[in-house]
């Protein structure tokens, strides 16, 4: 295709002074347009009815935003009439606590960064684990998302035949769609009344006080030294998103907590506020409680092991902020071991990759730090005239295969992406350093060879531009179950020190426990520049 690489292309040659050089060869060799497409135009629509009607009206090809039934439902008819729609079910929603507290106070007690001492319920393992029989995830799915969903326990999507190896443990904690809102009231009654016998001990107070304006009839309020006033009403901090039915979804579900007496502060704040404030601040700072969060998989990709890492370990993803030494307000270790473990590929077989996998499920289950509630069954809207849009089993349109695959009468493609007004889900280009953003990563998709990528189909790696050959050798301690290396590294190998910021050789005696032989097929780029930056940079 020829717009593949092009970007990224133009980045490179600039930083070499080549840009004009590259400029005069393509023009004379001229443009030779060919399929699937020639040319790909993207913009941005601040609203999804927006989008989704210049989708009708041909004034875009595809939205770049996969849409719930509820917004489908509201659409004119003469709008859905015009339109195609191609299903993802990559979206997916999950609650994050911040389990903050300064344990020499007593159990649950924080005092902040800013000198003040509150009560955190959340700091309670017993009140976060009852919050996943609390949440009634067949009433979000059914009224808030009008059927485009399906219940979440886990960070396995529904559908994934992985899913199969935890399947007893949902069993066994009796997670089902609708919740138990009795048992999980109870099961919080019971932690906060063990929790306030214990801080007599340290000098605070937690009570049950009358309140007419709590559906409970009473709040959990919190006295002692450090107390704003020396007595509050014990109150969570909400952060809830509001670009999309996670705001219906926080609403909800804060209404539900009050039902156990808890006083729940609804802060109602975009994407860029809240994001900032959950995962890139100090816990400490007690300014969020619990958040709404969202989640997007970019890949098909049936394996679910870097899922487990990511979201139970605090060491391989955000549980509950940013892993910045001082900011790791909730550790594990045994699920950092097992974390480090899926990271490493430290693992000798299936029966022991199914072992760990069901191992940090039931810890993290038991930890619920994060509790996941439901994935998405998501609609992306594309126009009649477009053809041959291959999207994948799980993620839609949101992966590498429409940008070489759609095809259009005239090669000219259109695409509108998605962005709540205010805070613009789009971040910086940065090819260099890296992409966090979503769509900044829809765009480099367009742009970027990769040596393979998940089939659409199965989810299984096919080679693109590159071909491999595995290497394993190595025995386990059937003690430890840790993995000895067999395969002899050559000496003249090389590794880059961070310290000496040098390439070094490993030296002799190395031993590894795979080895990965990698073909790379090369080619000229999408204008044939390859020869010539072969004859200027030899």
């Amino acid at each position: 295709m020829r717009y593949r690489a092009s970007a990224l292309l133009i980045i490179f040659l600039f930083v070499l002074g080549l840009f004009p050089l590259m400029t005069a060869y393509t023009t004379a060799q001229g443009v030779q347009n060919g399929p699937p497409t020639d040319k790909i135009y993207v913009d941005v629509r601040l609203s999804q009815e927006v989008g989704i009607g210049d989708v009708a009206a041909g004034r875009t090809d595809l939205f770049l935003w996969g849409v719930s039934p509820a917004v489908l439902q509201r659409l004119p008819e003469q709008v859905k009439d015009n339109i195609k729609l191609a299903e993802s079910r990559a979206g997916f929603w999950s609650l994050i606590f911040n389990p903050v507290q300064t344990e020499d106070l007593g159990p649950g007690v924080v005092n902040t960064t800013g000198g003040e001492v509150h009560f955190n319920p959340f700091a309670i393992r017993k009140v976060r684990f009852a919050m996943n029989y609390l949440v009634n995830r067949k009433y979000l799915i059914d009224e808030i998302l009008l059927g485009g969903g399906e219940p979440m326990y886990s960070p396995i999507l529904p559908g994934n035949p992985m899913l199969d190896m935890i399947q007893d443990i949902i069993q066994k904690y009796h997670l089902t769609p609708e919740g138990d809102k009795e048992l999980a009231k109870n099961m919080i009654d019971q932690a906060l009344t063990q929790v306030a016998n214990e801080l007599a001990n340290y000098g605070y107070s937690l009570t049950k006080q009358s309140a007419p304006d709590s559906p409970a009839g009473y709040w959990w309020t919190f006295s002692g030294p450090g107390v704003p006033g020396g007595s509050e009403v014990v109150t969570v901090n909400f952060v809830i998103r509001i670009e999309d039915e996670r705001h219906e979804e926080g609403l909800a579900i804060a209404n539900w907590i009050e039902e156990t007496g808890i006083k729940v502060n609804r802060l109602e704040w975009d994407r860029r506020k809240a994001i900032r404030t959950v995962y890139v601040s100090d816990p400490h700072d007690f300014v969020w409680s619990i958040y709404t969060e969202g989640w997007i998989s970019m890949s098909d990709f049936p394996y679910v092991e870097g899922d487990f890492s990511f979201f139970y370990s605090p060491l391989s993803g955000f549980v509950p902020a940013y892993p910045i030494e001082p900011w790791l307000v909730y550790r594990n270790a045994t699920i950092e071991h097992l974390g480090n473990m899926i990271d490493t590929g430290a693992i000798a077989n299936p029966d022991q990759y199914k072992q760990v996998i069901r191992q940090i499920y039931e810890l993290g289950l038991q930890e619920s730090v994060r509790v996941f509630v439901l994935t998405q069954i998501e609609y992306w809207a594309y126009n009649p005239r477009v053809s041959n849009l291959v999207t994948g089993f799980v993620t839609g349109p949101a992966n590498i295969w429409p940008y070489r695959t759609m095809s259009t009468p005239d090669g000219i493609v259109k695409l509108t992406e998605f962005s709540a007004s205010g805070a613009l889900f789009l971040t910086v280009w940065n090819p260099v350093l890296g992409f966090t953003g979503y769509y900044a990563d829809i765009i480099r998709m367009a742009i970027r060879d990769y040596g393979d990528f998940p089939d659409p189909a199965t989810g299984e790696p096919i080679p693109i531009r590159s071909t491999w050959k595995v290497e394993k050798n190595f025995e386990v301690n059937e003690t430890s179950l840790e993995l000895i290396p067999k395969l002899d590294v050559p000496s003249d190998a090389m590794v880059f020190d961070p310290v000496s910021e040098k390439w070094v050789t490993v030296g002799p005696g190395k031993k590894s426990i795979v080895a990965v032989t990698y073909n790379f097929k090369f080619s000229n780029w999408h204008s044939g520049v390859w020869k010539l930056l072969s004859s200027i940079l030899r």
